[in-house]
């Protein structure tokens, strides 16, 4: 799962930078690319429910910014998935342990 993970996210960036050379925000889809891709390595080597926990919430919040990380904060369709299916894995792990 960990060279799935970072395999799919090198790609990830090699096409992300001829996506977005010209956008004005591409330091800051950058800096949110990384922040997802580090959070979802943190939920897969995570040892302990209270680790994976901590991989869960920061890949749900890096999902949320990274989405509109283009346009002022302003709710976009795009922010709708990251937000109907986190809340339903924060409570079945929060269960679990």
């Amino acid at each position: 799962m960990l060279l799935v993970v970072t395999g799919v996210g090198m790609l990830i960036h090699v096409f992300s930078v001829g996506y977005m050379r010209e956008d004005a925000a591409y330091p800051r889809y950058f800096a949110y690319l990384n922040l997802f891709v580090f959070f979802m390595l943190v939920l897969i080597l995570g040892s302990s429910f209270p680790l994976m926990f901590v991989g869960w919430k920061g890949l749900g919040s890096a999902a949320i910014c990274s989405s509109g990380s283009g346009t002022p904060r302003r709710p976009t369709p795009a922010d709708l998935p990251a937000r109907l299916i986190m809340p339903y894995g924060t409570w079945a792990s929060c269960t679990t342990m």
